[in-house]
């Protein structure tokens, strides 16, 4: 059973007055209390406002990242649902797609690239197949990551955490691939690897790799490839260096070996580059065992690098070079540009008997600029174009391209000082400078054994046939015919006469 209980209609009795009806006044205290109470009340906000991800100016939130995605990638996100996205070139587009990554989200890049802003100054890189769980500590499941910073950051994978030791004076980069096991490099700054209790610290251009859990190889230098776009990005002056040095040591080689070879021949040669330590102080250095280029190049570099002693910068470049390290890498490790190297470089050849061969030669110094051709009959100027075609050519700025005299070719060469031959484009300049050619005014013959009037002495000498013959005709006659007595009168021809 429910008992309702109602009021009467009307206003309420006043209560009887009396003491119980009055209210105190708030003392201080209270009064305090009612004043101050926004206070707690800001402080919850602001508590409240720390646990959402902040955005905006802001940038993501401790443990997200906001994704730039240049091809194709499938994000899970940890809800179970799943999205595949695309954009870019990669994809086909013109525009790239774009995403945020929260706490537990799984990130698959099947094709491109992609670039992944995290809070703070992070960032990371990643190439098509990485794969990588989002957190405050990232972990990469598969394929290459770049990871760069202006403050500390971590990144785990298998078990192994790689710590990134940025800061605002030294940034760091560095990266990470993983395959069957996992392959740390950094290109600058500082980092460290912990691997189930095994731990090894690293400096830039260095790295380690790590088989399995808790096993790690002693550093090395930095492995690269001059085609990929990270190598490139902080490599590029090292790659510079190794091209360049590739084309001019094997003419090194041949020249220092043709000048007595031999490493402590090679230190006394140096020994009077400026700028390097006198021929006996390189010759306490250097292991007589030594390959020729190890001596040249760490000479070389540590006479140009800062810090330390020179027996220090050369110990220094020796061993990093003797760990495996290009040239270039030890060059970049000193702190050393691809110019300066190769400055030194010519000093030494300037300096010494010393050369790099043709590779060392500018443009090929000595060699013709000029194009040339060869045509059939052709003649051709040889030095710096002809002014007129002939076998033998001129030499000087020619002016006009002349014909070849038997042939088809031009005979004028072509644009600069090389080789002759026909062919060249010449540029004519608005008022041509003719070279001087000295003509004779009438042409000197040969002489030739003739009359002066030759159809006179044709005629001559056909008369001279005809009076030949006729005079023959009458021996012949004469022989026959008897002459006639010089008085017979009635003889004619000697017929009539007996």
């Amino acid at each position: 059973m429910t008992a309702v209980v109602t009021r009467p209609e009307g206003p309420a009795p006043s209560p009887a007055p009396g003491p119980s009806s009055r209210t105190a006044a708030p003392g201080p205290k209270a009064r305090w209390v009612r004043r101050a109470w926004p206070v707690p009340a800001v402080l919850a906000i602001v508590a409240a406002a720390a646990m959402v991800p902040s955005w905006g100016r802001s940038g993501p939130g401790r443990g997200e990242a906001f994704v730039t995605l240049d091809g194709t990638a499938r994000v899970e996100r940890v809800d179970g649902s799943a999205v595949v996205l695309e954009g870019g070139a990669n994809a086909g587009g013109t525009r790239a797609a774009k995403t945020t990554l929260h706490q537990g989200d799984t990130f698959d890049l099947v094709t491109g690239q992609a670039d992944l802003r995290l809070s703070g100054s992070v960032r990371m890189d990643a190439l098509a197949g990485a794969s990588l769980v989002m957190g405050a500590r990232p972990e990469l499941r598969q394929g290459d990551l770049l990871v760069s910073a202006q403050e500390p950051t971590e990144v785990t994978a298998a078990g192994t955490r790689v710590r990134f030791d940025g800061t605002d004076e030294a940034p760091v980069a560095g990266r990470l691939s993983r395959t069957a096991g996992l392959s740390v490099g950094l290109y600058r700054g500082a980092a460290r690897v912990d691997s189930a209790g095994t731990a090894r610290a690293l400096r830039a251009l260095r790295r380690v790799d790590v088989p399995a859990l808790g096993e790690i190889t002693g550093v090395q230098p930095i492995r690269f490839r001059a085609d990929d776009p990270w190598d490139r990005r902080y490599l590029g002056d090292a790659i510079a260096l190794d091209r360049r040095l590739a084309q001019l040591l094997p003419g090194f080689q041949r020249s220092a070996l043709h000048h007595g070879g031999g490493a402590q021949g090679l230190a006394a040669m140096l020994g009077r580059v400026d700028g390097m330590p006198s021929a006996r102080s390189l010759t306490r250095l250097v292991d007589p065992d030594r390959p020729l280029q190890d001596v040249l190049l760490g000479a070389t570099i540590a006479s140009l690098a800062d810090g330390g002693s020179y027996a220090h910068r050369w110990s220094e470049a020796l061993r990093f070079r003797d760990a495996g390290a290009t040239w270039g890498l030890v060059a970049l490790d000193r702190r050393v540009s691809p110019g300066a190297v190769l400055d030194a470089l010519q000093r030494v050849v300037d300096a010494t008997p010393l050369d790099f061969g043709s590779a060392g030669r500018a443009n090929g110094a000595g060699a013709g600029h000029g194009t040339s051709s060869t045509a059939d009959g052709a003649g051709g100027g040889t030095d710096g174009g002809g002014a007129t075609a002939g076998p033998a050519g001129s030499s000087g700025p020619g002016t006009t391209t002349g014909t070849g005299s038997d042939g088809n070719g031009d005979g004028g060469s072509g644009n600069g000082g090389g080789g002759g031959g026909g062919g060249g484009t010449v540029t004519v300049p608005t008022t041509p400078t003719l070279p001087p050619v000295t003509v004779p005014t009438t042409p000197t013959l040969p002489p030739i054994t003739t009359t002066t009037n030759p159809v006179g002495g044709i005629v001559d000498g056909v008369s001279h046939t005809v009076t030949t013959l006729v005079q023959g005709v009458g021996d012949t006659v004469g022989k026959v015919v008897k002459p006639p007595p010089d008085d017979g009168p009635d003889c004619l021809l000697g017929v009539l006469c007996s």
